[in-house]
């Protein structure tokens, strides 16, 4: 290696953490029912409006808290409280159809893994009868 002027470790260690895992690419660009990874949202606009008013609650909070330090007094606090007025029943519908095709999903995992179950304690106590 030091022959070569480290290249060869330069270039394993590049490598060790230069791409993102496909455990991001399967939780925001799947389909959670087919697990097909959609990177161009090609119908995954509830996918994309749930993370976007992730960002804003994000946001919105954290200027939330900066706001007595950057003195934002009586305009901050009215069109913090407007905007949450009109935002806040958006983001919890968006919220629900954002979960609704997950807790199907995962509701069949677990049918699944029921039955598999109650057809392996019908088998042992088949046998031990």
């Amino acid at each position: 290696m030091l022959r070569d002027g480290g290249y060869l470790l330069y270039a394993l260690l590049n490598r060790a953490g230069a791409h993102p895992s496909p455990a991001r690419a399967s939780q925001f660009y799947a389909n959670p029912t087919t697990r097909v990874i959609d990177y161009d949202f090609n119908g995954l606009h509830i996918v994309r409006a749930y993370w976007i008013t992730q960002s804003i609650q994000l946001h919105s909070e954290l200027c939330q808290l900066a706001a007595p330090v950057l003195s934002w007094n009586d305009r901050w606090g009215t069109l913090y409280e407007r905007t949450q007025l009109e935002f806040l029943p958006l983001a919890a519908e968006i919220e629900r159809r954002y979960r609704e095709p997950l807790e199907q999903a995962l509701a069949q995992v677990l049918d699944a893994k029921l039955v598999q179950l109650t057809v392996g304690d019908v088998r042992v106590g088949a046998r031990a009868a």
